[in-house]
């Protein structure tokens, strides 16, 4: 299945089409937070440190589980930057995967995209560490 392809969400919230719902807590490069974290719209969320092929990264992991950039107008308070996360800036410009679809450009594919989403998220579910699940649930 192909997608339809847009790599400004700028538009897109500008139109009042989209509401940010894609921009989830996303894995960042510890160096990069450092830097990047003044420009958090909350202070309420929790850090979870991880390394990946020797490299430090984040997830800054808030209540309603989006992004901590997300500004009220739903735009991004580091979209500019090249700092910003490798998934956000490949959302939207790959017309064969489904988790980098932007449903809001794709509006007659969007029950495909919320499935196949549901389904990986279960999958990756049941291959997670079942303490973080349980601290996940605790916490939030």
């Amino acid at each position: 299945m192909e997608f339809n392809i847009n790599p400004n969400c700028q538009e897109l919230i500008k139109s009042g089409k989209c509401k940010a719902d894609c921009c989830g807590c996303v894995p960042l490069n510890e160096g990069y937070w450092k830097i990047l974290k003044k420009y958090a719209q909350t202070n309420e969320y929790t850090i979870f440190r991880f390394k990946h092929n020797g490299e430090k990264f984040i997830k800054a992991i808030t209540k309603d589980f989006k992004c901590v950039f997300v500004k009220p107008d739903f735009s991004c308070a580091i979209h500019h930057s090249h700092l910003r996360c490798e998934v956000c800036k490949i959302y939207g410009t790959d017309k064969n995967e489904p988790l980098l679809a932007c449903p809001h450009i794709n509006e007659d594919k969007q029950d495909f995209i919320s499935q196949y989403s549901d389904n990986k998220i279960k999958e990756l579910m049941r291959m997670s560490d079942p303490a973080a699940i349980e601290y996940l649930n605790r916490k939030f």
